[in-house]
């Protein structure tokens, strides 16, 4: 298959729009509110050292452990933090990039404040920025089938080929350097295109980090110049940076920019609204009320009071935020509604076995919501579907209000138990926040539930039937 050129987004694309996606950009308005100015700087702070270290590491630069990662993050990149065991490279120099990308980070946010427009020379200063302390890249030789170190210009188009063998032996083809220059000018003008007419900020991302990815005009860190442009258009529209975890390049990265090499962005949207969650997550944590300390006058001073007293003390929340309460108890009532019609359903194909729906769930998967970045506290409604056949197994659901503080953010997962009383998240968790239409939450949620209760059911037939 040869070079595609790029496309820019249609009116057919808008349906890949996301629901929460503008819900989650209220969702930190609202926490900002309760932020005092420090504690909104520290968390940035804390987003752009994740950025800095994630953004190279998924591309092989240095690998941390979590609890390095943790530790850069909280105290920053000085090199007596970094053992010389974690990189190849030094820790003068391992802190030297990350210090680069920091950097590069920082200057998004002055880009997105000035009144600069996007451009080719731009996106040289940012790959320049970005790969300052890199002085070399790697080069895979056909002809001997070695690999060698080869000078890297920073700011420069590729001038060779740098078209990668996947593992199944095909070849990906990125554009041929005698055509990045049109592709760009491409690039540029589809990107202004999609923000003049006002495409939703998820598909901006999504279409601008491909359609870079996809022309690859770069010997080398064309992935974080891709993963900071997309950032560009995300905190320019209210949002956080792109964070992509390391842990999830090859289970979800690398795949849904193969979907996007198809055409289909729904799988890229999906993972930026996930990613976008996670932080939000982070957010919510570190919002606070100011407590008053003052003698109230009256009855009706003592009442707003008494209303923040109980907000310090996490015995109440405002009045928004209780919206998450009733949209989760809508999710699970049209949850259980599901696995009754499937239960009734499956009785009907397979009369000689026995299922039912219980108002349970099998096990806390705390630990393993844990394994996603969310810490869940108070365990909620819950639901199981008993497949009481020659293997016993169960498909179930659960819920639980993230925390430990209560912010109005929840979350639902679909777990399978097979034998020997093994348990697993089928796929991944969903979000709720309280700043979604009640009708586009259960949308997303029952396509959402749909899919991974159909996994389950056939990891269910894979045990006893095939």
């Amino acid at each position: 298959m040869q070079y595609e050129h790029i496309q820019r987004l249609g009116q057919t694309d808008l349906a890949l729009a996301d629901s929460e996606i503008p819900a989650l950009k209220r969702v930190i308005e609202n926490y900002r509110e309760f932020l005092s100015p420090e504690s909104w700087s520290a968390f940035q702070t804390r987003v752009a050292r994740e950025w800095a270290i994630e953004t190279g590491q998924i591309e092989g630069l240095y690998q941390f452990d979590r609890g390095l990662t943790i530790t850069l993050i909280e105290d920053g990149f000085t090199v007596s933090r970094i053992p010389p065991t974690s990189s190849q490279m030094s820790p003068e120099q391992v802190a030297a990039i990350l210090n680069d990308h920091l950097t590069a980070l920082e200057a998004l946010f002055a880009f997105v404040k000035g009144d600069r427009p996007l451009s080719k020379s731009y996106i040289h200063e940012l790959h320049q920025a970005l790969l300052r302390n890199q002085k070399s890249h790697t080069v895979y030789a056909m002809a001997t089938r070695t690999f060698f170190e080869k000078e890297l210009v920073a700011g420069r188009y590729k001038d060779q080929p740098n078209n990668p063998t996947r593992p199944d032996g095909s070849v990906l083809h990125f554009c041929p350097p005698e055509q990045v220059e049109a592709e760009m000018d491409q690039l540029i003008q589809g990107y202004r295109e999609h923000e003049n007419e006002g495409l939703p900020i998820e598909l901006q991302a999504a279409w601008l980090h491909h359609a870079f990815t996809h022309i690859h005009p770069y010997p080398d860190g064309n992935g974080r110049v891709a993963r900071a442009l997309a950032t560009l258009v995300l905190i320019k529209g209210g949002l956080m940076p792109l964070v992509v975890p390391t842990t999830e390049k090859q289970s979800v990265y690398i795949p849904v920019l193969e979907e996007a090499d198809q055409h289909d962005y729904s799988p890229l949207v999906a993972a930026i609204r996930r990613w976008q969650g996670r932080l939000v997550v982070d957010l919510s944590q570190r919002v606070e009320f100011k407590q008053r300390r003052d003698e109230a006058a009256t009855i009706d001073e003592l009442m707003e009071a008494i209303r923040t007293d109980l907000l310090c003390k996490d015995l109440s929340i405002p009045e928004p935020w209780k919206a998450q309460g009733r949209i989760a108890g809508l999710l699970s009532q049209a949850a259980r509604s599901r696995l009754h019609e499937v239960t009734a359903s499956l009785s009907k194909v397979a009369p000689n076995w026995h299922f039912r729906v219980s108002e349970d769930a099998p096990t806390d998967l705390r630990d393993q919501f844990a394994n996603y970045g969310f810490a869940v506290q108070s365990p909620g409604p819950a639901g199981t579907l008993w497949l009481n056949t020659p293997t016993p197994c169960k498909v179930y659901f659960f819920s639980g209000v993230l925390g430990p503080k209560p912010r109005g953010l929840g979350v639902f997962a679909v777990g399978f138990e097979g034998p020997n009383n093994q348990h697993e998240l089928l796929g991944h968790p969903f979000l709720t926040t309280f700043a979604e239409e009640e009708d586009l939450a259960l949308a997303r949620f029952k396509d959402w539930f749909e899919k991974l209760v159909t996994r389950g059911l056939n990891r269910w037939r894979e045990i006893n039937l095939m």
